[in-house]
């Protein structure tokens, strides 16, 4: 397995914020306050929220995805995402959040494993819409095999920016948002390019 160096992706997702226009910023600042209000009423809820909200708004998920992966390629944005399979796509949602509700709720370590495998979801769907949700679950899976440490070792440093938004009623978000998104999305086309490169290797060999 070829490693994904999770450091000099944060580094470059940090450089993709200081190129963001004030609009791109503002956009992005409100969404992620939000969406930090979000987590707020999540965690008092113990997580049940997610299980529906994040699966109603999933579709949007995905189109915010697409976007990201346009515009770090310098690419213009075409509306993609059928309004048929909005209810498609918020059922996988739904079905996802809600095993892993139950997982976290009596076996913790199983669900951040179960959650891991499916952090490059909407990323996957946004790149590849002709995807059912059978070959979009498949494809996570084959993505993130044999890498929940590295991909916990680039999420968990965004939970001192998570803690601080706290502190900071949702200000410092005006930051931790882009810097989050680009990381995300920048750890998907290396996890892409890297499964990709894999597959030729392997294809060769035979």
């Amino acid at each position: 397995m070829y490693e994904i160096d999770v450091v000099e992706i944060r580094k470059k997702a940090k450089l993709l914020v200081l190129k963001k226009s004030v609009y791109k910023f503002a956009y992005e600042f409100i969404y992620f306050f939000f969406k930090f209000l979000y987590r707020l009423l999540n965690i008092a809820s113990l997580g049940l929220l997610s299980v529906f909200i994040s699966s109603i708004f999933f579709p949007i998920t995905i189109i915010k995805s697409k976007k990201k992966l346009c515009e770090i390629a310098g690419q213009q944005y075409v509306k993609f995402l059928p309004v048929k399979k909005y209810f498609s796509k918020i059922g996988l949602k739904f079905l996802i959040n809600l095993t892993n509700f139950v997982l976290f709720l009596f076996f913790v370590v199983p669900g951040v494993i179960f959650w891991l495998n499916f952090t490059p979801l909407s990323y996957i769907i946004a790149d590849n819409i002709k995807l059912n949700n059978k070959q979009a679950i498949q494809k996570c899976k084959e993505f993130t095999k044999n890498r929940k440490t590295e991909i916990l070792s680039l999420y968990l440093p965004f939970s001192i920016y998570f803690v601080l938004s706290i502190v900071t009623f949702g200000i410092s978000s005006f930051y931790f948002a882009n810097y989050f998104t680009n990381t995300k999305a920048l750890y998907y086309i290396n996890l892409k390019e890297t499964h990709e490169y894999m597959q030729k290797q392997k294809t060769s060999l035979l």
